[in-house]
């Protein structure tokens, strides 16, 4: 029986325009990515939002369904969550916000969320797109050295 990433694969026309690129630009540009996401500031809630556009913009151009990635992501939440829910308890430092005093915690949590979906999104999508044999020709491709 085939693990229930391995079936992301399957999702992937192969005649989407996305499929035409290179799984080494794929690979690339999700890496660099997630390195843009983790980089910015601990407390950054609505500065993360414009980077939804590229898990978006990536999913609709390999037209794969969205219930799946969902449906994987749901797996994930509970674990960041539990992380996450600390940051309020022990980061109580208040700032305005909209009028009101919030806790810094709560930005920091929230953006961990957020944080969650981008990443986590954009790797599943990057691995029902190119799959992972396509990962691993690309990181070999790349140079970089195989693990075992």
């Amino acid at each position: 029986m085939r693990s229930p990433l391995l079936r992301l694969e399957d999702l992937v026309s192969s005649d989407t325009p996305i499929r035409r690129v290179s799984d080494r630009i794929l690979l690339l540009t999700t890496f660099f990515f997630i390195i843009t996401v983790v980089s910015f500031d601990p407390y950054a809630v609505g500065q993360l939002f414009p980077l939804l556009i590229f898990p978006l913009s990536i999913g609709i151009l390999s037209a794969m369904p969205a219930i799946p990635i969902l449906r994987r992501l749901i797996f994930a939440i509970p674990f960041v969550f539990f992380i996450g829910i600390w940051n309020p308890i022990f980061d109580r430092t208040l700032v305005p916000f909209m009028g009101l005093e919030m806790a810094r915690g709560w930005f920091s949590f929230f953006s961990i969320q957020i944080r969650l979906l981008l990443t986590v999104s954009s790797t599943l999508i990057l691995t029902g797109i190119i799959g992972f044999t396509g990962m691993n020709r690309a990181l070999l491709e790349l140079k970089i050295p195989a693990a075992f």
